[in-house]
Parts: structure tokens; sequence; C-alpha cells
């Protein structure tokens, strides 16, 4: 215990004192993550993580005293996030396949609170063992106050006529048992709750049919307030408004992602802002009310409605001027916040803001010795057709100005984005001496006329936004083009893949993690499995790669396994054995083809792991075997045998 209390000592106090850190700084988990204050500003919760091992550490937030130790072990954690003062919500998952439950191995995630007071940690739901329910969570839990109560509602799972319904769950924090709700159908996707504990509102969404509704109550029955058809892109229910007295909903209007209100009164939509740029809405832990909206702008990340909260954001940024200040928690009265700084003053690290006092006291680095930050930058190019390309360039601080070997790393989804924030995987490869180049290519969910370029594009004109990219920046003299590698996760995986198979003149080598070689394969998957949702899922990858369906002739085309003919690169694949999202069999596979093609291939299987490179040991060791390998087939160096001679 001892050690254990220095070595954490060691990451509260440690600072942004420069220098060149280790592959393995970038490839274990983060030192400290998931910080969260507790609603008086009085204690400070973080997750860190000693060699395998995590662990919940609380402590006050004036760093005085002993802190309180609760040892996880090897269990993924996902979030922690205070209920009130005294108890400590923690959110894990796990790759299993629970009782009363068929098909493959999916992930599952749990909820745990910890009594400070007691020591005592229970799990929830549960409510009882007579009752057929699962210990597992389908939403974030709201948490409100009733009666004196602190109470938490989470969606679960509850058998009912032999099958399991998503349902609602209330767990009052001064009660061992917890209740059931109400019961949902297979449509229901979220409920939010009153300050009273009453359901408030409902969504569903029939999958089968692309039926939507919302409906509402303000104290009474539930009674529908909206409905309509999607085939993917329903209404969402984010939580309130700025008032209790109505819903806000993400929708598309006239084919534009729009934020609205929903009055629960009469249903009467209201107030449309557009949400290109948008991330997400600030909701206040107490009421559950919208309080600011969130963007995807470093210099304007927040816009806070109440105007003393945005004047002391605005105070934070100049504290911090210069840096990439944002968010990671606050007291309730917002006077004491956990800032996560980006930075060349303050590296990649937690502060604490005191407004009160006005003063800032550094909490540690995130990733302990990672101390160097190196650049990275917004860039724009043209795409073949013209379309505009924004994408993230990260360079070795070092680089000698002469033309550098390339890295070109898409993201997954395909509809998420890249962004300024700090990236362990593109910093670990700038500290081998590589430029690296993140495109968010059509399909990403920069905005919407982004992301609806992609649809019908998948292995097309998404797979060539990236090679535009190489193409530029090698007009710029930034790059060799001889001398540039492609690697992902996910559907960065299958980007490798398909380039490796479809573009095999542009790339020296390529590194698929958990990445799909088998479109077919792959959509046939989604009709197994204990809660999917077979036509909602079936219509995403359609509306993406443009075919009708599994039997779709056009999957061949753009199927990696069905071109490793072509292939004249070497190829690593990276998956992990637990894959709940991309089956392991999908690399197996596609290094079957590859061998008996006689190309040069190779599989690494991650003992434990799922798709989101959860556990230290096994991200650390994607990091340095794909490391190992890039540096293998294209040395940051000087270049060796150019692509041209390749075959």
């Amino acid at each position: 215990m001892r050690r254990l209390l220095y070595a954490l000592a060691l990451l509260f106090l440690s600072t942004a004192c420069a220098h060149a850190a280790s592959l393995e700084a970038y490839g274990r988990l983060p030192s400290l993550e998931d910080i969260t204050l507790s609603p008086d500003g009085s204690r400070i919760a973080v997750v860190t993580t000693l060699g395998d091992q995590r662990y919940v550490v609380i402590r006050s937030s004036d760093l005085t005293g002993q802190p309180f130790i609760i040892k996880f072990g090897d269990i993924k954690l996902r979030a922690i996030e205070w209920a009130d003062d005294d108890h400590l919500m923690v959110e894990s998952s796990v790759a299993d396949r629970p009782a009363f439950m068929q098909g493959p191995i999916e992930e599952w995630y749990l909820l745990n609170v910890i009594d400070l007071k007691t020591k005592k940690t229970r799990s929830i739901p549960y409510i009882g063992a007579n009752e057929r329910t699962l210990n597992i969570i389908e939403s974030s839990p709201m948490v409100r106050t009733i009666d004196g109560h602190t109470v938490i509602f989470v969606t679960g799972v509850h058998f009912t006529g032999g099958q399991g319904v998503p349902a609602l769950f209330r767990a009052d924090l001064s009660s061992p048992i917890d209740t059931l709700v109400r019961d949902g159908s297979f449509a229901t996707r979220r409920w939010w709750v009153d300050e009273r504990g009453r359901v408030a509102a409902e969504e569903d969404y029939y999958d089968t049919t692309g039926r939507w509704t919302i409906s509402g109550s303000t104290g009474g029955a539930l009674h529908q307030l909206a409905e309509g058809h999607a085939d993917l892109d329903y209404p969402e229910l984010l939580g309130y408004g700025p008032n209790s007295d109505s819903l806000m909903i993400s929708s598309l209007v006239d084919g534009k992602p729009t934020l609205r209100l929903l009055r629960l009164s009469d249903g009467k939509m209201e107030h449309p802002v557009s949400r290109d740029g948008l991330e997400g809405v600030l909701v206040d832990r107490n009421s559950l009310r919208t309080i600011g909206l969130r963007y995807d702008d470093s210099d304007k990340p927040y816009l806070f409605f109440d105007a003393k909260r945005q004047q002391y954001w605005e105070a934070i940024q100049k504290v911090f001027a210069g840096e990439y200040p944002t968010v990671a928690s606050a007291s309730d009265d917002f006077s004491k916040v956990i800032v996560r700084v980006q930075g060349q003053q303050h590296g990649y690290s937690y502060q604490l803001v005191d407004l009160n006092k006005r003063r800032a006291v550094p909490l540690g680095l995130i990733y302990h010795d990672v101390t160097t930050l190196y650049p990275k930058r917004s860039i724009h190019y043209p795409a073949a057709d013209g379309l505009d390309i924004q994408a993230w360039l990260t360079l070795p601080s070092d680089h000698p100005g002469k033309p550098l070997s390339l890295i070109v790393m898409p993201h997954g989804g395909p509809a998420a984005r890249d962004g300024y924030e700090f990236d362990w995987w593109s910093q670990a490869l700038a500290s081998q001496g590589y430029a690296v180049l993140q495109p968010n290519y059509r399909g990403s969910d920069v905005n919407w006329a982004l992301q609806s370029a992609g649809f019908g594009e998948f292995g097309r004109k998404m797979q060539t936004d990236l090679s535009d990219g190489v193409a530029y920046l090698a007009k710029q003299g930034i790059i060799d083009p001889s001398r540039v590698c492609i690697m992902g996760a996910s559907y960065g995986g299958y980007a490798a893949l398909a380039a490796a198979t479809l573009q095999p003149d542009i790339y020296r080598c390529a590194v698929s993690v958990s990445g799909i070689a088998d479109l077919r394969r792959q959509l046939r998957g989604l009709e197994s499995g204990p809660r999917t949702q077979t036509n909602e899922a079936e219509r995403f990858w359609d509306r993406y790669i443009g075919g009708k369906g599994i039997e779709d002739p056009a999957l061949n085309g753009i199927s990696p396994i069905m071109h490793v003919g072509a292939v004249r690169i070497p190829i690593l694949l990276v998956h992990g054995k637990d894959d709940s999202v991309v089956r392991i069999e999908q690399s197996r596979l596609m290094l079957k083809a590859l061998q008996g093609a006689h190309k040069d291939a190779q599989l690494i299987e991650l003992d434990g792991e799922d798709h989101w490179l959860s556990r230290s040991k096994t991200r650390l060791q994607m990091l340095q075997a794909t490391t190992a390998f890039l540096i293998e087939h294209n040395p940051p160096g000087a270049p060796t045998v150019s692509a041209a001679k390749r075959q």
C-alpha cells in the first residue's frame, strides 16, 4: 500500500517538464482519466491505471489528507460520476453472454455505486432474486433528489413473457432494493423523468417500419406529442430544454441537423438551431435541463445560457491563453472547475480552477511520462471532385525540413470525426519521426453536407479522399510520396485493407486494427445477437455502401477479401479476441486469403481485448507491434526502395 500511495502521489504532483517520451508512455492507458468533482466541490475522484490494475482514487479537492483508494483490478472502467457528495457511480463493461440470453458474446455495461460513508458498493439495478433481470444498463444514469433522498434512474433489461425488454428502474440509495418503474418494448429508446421521479418523456423507434414517436407528460399519464417516419435519422431526445416545460430534440429539418424545443403541453416544435459544428448539449446534473451548447471549435468550445457561467468560462480561457482548455468536471455552482488543458506550457494535464480564490492548481499529467506535445494543425485540401476535405496533420517537432515519411490514419465510424484534442496514437507515431495525416473524409460527421456526401461512397470516394491528401502533402513538399503507409482501426482498419487491395500503388504497407475484410459476412452478422436492431443497422450500412442488402453483388467490388490478388505490399492485421463489433473472424479469414495468395501478411491476436483497445497491456502490445512493422517497411529516416520498384 505504501508503494501505491507513493505512485499516486507522483501522479498528482507531476508537472510538464518537457522530455521525449518512450513508446510505452503512449501505449499504456492514461495515468489519470475520467476525473470528476463532487457536487459541492469538496472531493475529486479519478480513475488511474498502474501496470495492469485499475483504481478509483478519491481525495479532497485541496489535496490534503490520505486518499481513499478502491482497487478494481483489470475490470474495464468506462466512466465515473458523483450521484451526490457521498456516493460515486462507477460504470464498467464486460464482454460476455449473460444468463437468459442467446447469441454471440457482446459488450455489456454495469453500474455500481460506492457509499463513501459505509465504504460499501452496491450494484444497480437489483430488484430481488425472484425477478428475472440482468445487472446491466442500457443508458447513462439520471440522478434526482426526491424527498431528501438521492434516487438514480437507469434503463436496464427486464424479462417479461419470456423476453427481455428495455425497462426503467429506480434506485433509492437509502433502500437496498430497486424498483421497476416502467417496462418498455423493443422499440423503446429512452426515458426522462421529472423532479418527482415520474416519467416525463418516452421515445420509441420501430426498427422494422421506421416509425418514431415521442410521448410526454406534465405530471399525468403519457400522451403522444409527436410522430413521424425516418429510415435512420429519427429525432433524438436529449433531455429537458432550458426549462422543464420543454424537451430538447435533435432532428433533421429540411435535410439539416437541427436542435429544437418540443413543448410538453401541446407538442409544438420551436426555436430551431443548426447542429452543424455542434458536438452536444450541456446538461445540469440536478435539474437535467440544458444549460448550454458544446461546439467542435478549439477557440469557442462552449456557449452557456447563464451569463455568469459564461463569464466564468471566459475567465478560464484567459488563464490558459494560447492553449486548449475544456471542462472535465465542475461543482454545481461552477465555482470550482477541473479543466483538461492541452498546450505547450501545461502539457496534457488536469488543472483545478477555483474561481472564487482566482487560482489554478495542477492535478497532474494525464499521461504521466508524456510531457512533449507534437504540433497538430488543421489543413484543407481538395478531393479529386473538388470537395473540400478538412484534416489534421501532426508533425515531429524536430523534423529535418526535408520530406517526411507519412502515416495516413483514417478514423473509425465512418460517422465520426477527428479533432484538435490529444490523440495518443498519432502523438506516438510523431514521436518516432512520422508525419501523421488524419483526414475527415466524406462520410465524417463534421457537418451534414460532408457526411451525406459519403452516402454510397464506401470504398470509393471515401477511399480516394485519403489518397488525395497524400497527393496534396507531396505537392506541398511536406512528405515523400514514396514513403507512405496507411493504418487505422475499425472503419479505419477497413480503409487500410481497401488501400492495399483497391489502391495498391500508393502505399508501402498497411496496418488494419479490428478492420472489416468481408462486407457481406459483416452484414450477415447483424442478424445474430441478443439486442441487434437488424433493419436499422442494415439501412445504415446500405446508406454508406450504396448497396441493396446482403446479397447485393456491389459488395464484392469493395470487399478487400475479394481482391487479395492485387496486394503488393506487406499487411499487418491486429484484432482483439473479444471484439463484439467486428468479430475476429474478419481478420482470420483475411489472413487465410492473403496467405493463400502468397502475400506478405501476419495477424496478431490480442487476448481479452475488445473493439476499443480498452486494456493497457494489449493496447501497448498493439502499438509496439504496429510501430515496429511501420519502421521495418517505411522507416522515418532516409528512403529505401521506391514505391515504383516494389512488386
